[in-house]
């Protein structure tokens, strides 16, 4: 399916989802270049509204602070 991020590693085992995996899979794995990085991400919006739900609810793109960040781990074994 298009526009999904890749959620599993190269076992299949679904991948933390976090800010920080937002910002390696879009090239910044060193937050060096954070709106850079934030204009790539607001592209896609499938990847905007997953890396949005992870953090504030004020969070925008005129308003770059958050007062907190979740992460998903997803837990069990695959049927």
């Amino acid at each position: 399916m298009m526009g999904q991020p890749n959620i599993t590693d190269v076992y299949g085992c679904l991948l933390p989802s976090s800010p920080v995996q937002f910002f390696n899979k879009y090239g910044d794995p060193t937050f060096s270049t954070i709106d850079a990085t934030l204009d790539r991400i607001a592209a896609n919006a499938n990847d905007w509204a997953a890396f949005t739900d992870l953090l504030d609810k004020d969070f925008t793109m005129e308003n770059k602070k958050s007062s907190l960040m979740k992460t998903m781990i997803f837990f069990g074994t695959p049927f």
